[in-house]
């Protein structure tokens, strides 16, 4: 409890109760008026960070602005890309009747896109926008794929179409049969990272394999880790490879036609289990053979191979 204070007045010969100052009550009335601008203060800052944008944000719904408009014009360019696949699908749908005795039936060729709604301003965060930077990286490497394939194409004559690559080895429209990617990936028995020339097909022995455009056999002989081994030459700086053979169904110097049979999946040489390892190289280099699977499988099952591969960590091999 605060002391009271008394002072005597020599006036009436008393004491009398001792006020506050006047230095007091003004530094009082200061402190007061100071306490209630900063309430003032905070009120109006926390009313101004609902309503209005902070640099960060108004940043993030610019860049969010920008990522939308490529993705939608990017998937443009994918359906464009898409119905010229779809024509050569069809031009090329003779090989299933011919070789599978069947008709591939393609789902819709619709493109899931994902959601591109107007953000609210205060639901905007590094995270959403990092996933529409992902989702258009994704695309814009995707139909550099689907360009580069599309370019080629139109380039060649019907005859120089068949030598290209453009099926898989084996007769997986359905995609049940698990596919491990080309690219970095760990090794089965060393446990280390390689580079993986090829994707590989974990499949049952005595699945059939086919020949993935015209051209002539090369070798079909017993190569080291690779074990039974086709290698095809396609004569436009194309060769593919299908390795780890359980038997051969051709010989070197054979002419082969797209979807002949060359050879059965196997487990030779070193690998993990029944699988085929299959390659695709241009002027002696690989490439991803995913990028040439264009002709029997629809733009759906397409996309999910592509990543089903990239997202393998393992080889067989």
């Amino acid at each position: 409890m605060a002391e009271n204070k008394y002072k005597f007045n020599q006036e009436t010969l008393q004491y009398e109760h001792a006020g506050k100052s006047r230095r007091k009550k003004i530094i009082n009335l200061v402190l007061s008026q100071l306490a209630a601008a900063l309430v003032v203060a905070f009120i109006i800052f926390v009313i101004f960070s609902y309503v209005a944008e902070t640099p960060k944000q108004r940043a993030l719904a610019n860049e969010n602005h920008i990522l939308a408009q490529q993705y939608r014009e990017l998937l443009q360019r994918k359906k464009n890309l898409d119905q010229y696949m779809q024509a050569l699908r069809e031009q090329d749908k003779h090989i299933y009747k011919s070789v599978f005795e069947s008709t591939p039936e393609y789902k819709s060729d619709n493109i899931t896109d994902i959601e591109l709604t107007t953000y609210n301003m205060h639901a905007l965060s590094d995270s959403s926008t990092a996933a529409l930077r992902k989702a258009v990286k994704a695309l814009q490497a995707q139909n550099k794929d689907y360009e580069r394939i599309v370019k080629l194409l139109k380039s060649q004559s019907t005859e120089e179409l068949s030598k290209i690559p453009s099926i898989q080895p084996l007769y997986n429209p359905d995609l049940k049969l698990p596919v491990y990617g080309y690219g970095s990936r760990i090794d089965p028995f060393y446990r280390a990272p390689i580079e993986h020339t090829g994707i590989d097909y974990a499949a049952p022995e005595g699945t059939k394999v086919f020949a993935t455009a015209d051209g002539t056999v090369r070798s079909a002989t017993l190569v080291r880790a690779n074990g039974n081994t086709v290698e095809i030459d396609h004569g436009n700086g194309y060769s593919t490879v299908y390795a780890h053979l359980e038997n051969f169904a051709c010989h070197a110097g054979k002419k082969v036609n797209r979807g002949d049979l060359i050879g059965y999946v196997g487990n030779s040489g070193k690998s993990l289990l029944p699988h085929l390892h299959y390659e695709i190289k241009y002027n002696s280099k690989p490439i991803n053979p995913v990028s040439y699977f264009f002709m029997d499988l629809s733009p759906e099952n397409y996309d999910k191979i592509r990543y089903t591969a990239a997202h393998s960590g393992l080889s067989l091999d």
